[in-house]
C-alpha cells in the first residue's frame, strides 16, 4: 500500500504542479505581472515546475487543439483559453444533441397520445 499511496501522492503533487504552470503560462500570455508577482510569493516555482510552454502542451496533450487554434482568425494567447474553448464547445454539442432529442422523444409521446399536446 506504501506504492499506492506514493503514486497517488506523487499524482496529485504534479497535478498542482502542472495547474499551477497553466495559470501561469495564461498570467504571463495576458501581461498581469503583478497577478504572477503575487502568485509566485503565495506558490513559489519548484524544481518541478513547467515553465517551457511546448513541455506544457504536451503534457497535456494539447497538440491538436494547440494546432487547431493558430488556424483561427483570431487565435486565443493562452493554453488556459483553448482548453476552455474546447469545452464549452464540445458542452455546447452535447447540449444541443440533448435539446434536440427532447424535443424529439416529447413529439413521438404526443403521437401516441402519451403526454398531451402543447397549444
Amino acid at each position: 500500500t506504501f506504492c499506492v499511496h506514493h503514486f497517488i501522492f506523487k499524482m496529485n503533487n504534479s497535478v498542482e504542479e502542472v495547474a499551477a504552470s497553466l495559470v501561469r503560462e495564461y498570467l504571463s500570455r495576458k501581461g498581469l505581472k503583478k497577478t504572477m508577482t503575487s502568485m509566485d510569493q503565495e506558490l513559489p516555482r519548484t524544481d518541478t515546475s513547467i515553465s517551457n510552454r511546448s513541455d506544457l502542451r504536451r503534457i497535456l496533450h494539447l497538440e491538436s487543439l494547440y494546432k487547431k487554434n493558430k488556424t483561427q482568425e483570431a487565435p486565443l494567447k493562452a493554453l488556459l483559453e483553448v482548453i476552455v474553448k474546447h469545452h464549452m464547445e464540445e458542452n455546447t454539442g452535447i447540449n444541443a444533441n440533448i435539446s434536440r432529442g427532447t424535443e424529439q422523444c416529447a413529439f413521438l409521446l404526443q403521437q401516441q397520445d402519451i403526454v398531451p399536446k402543447s397549444k
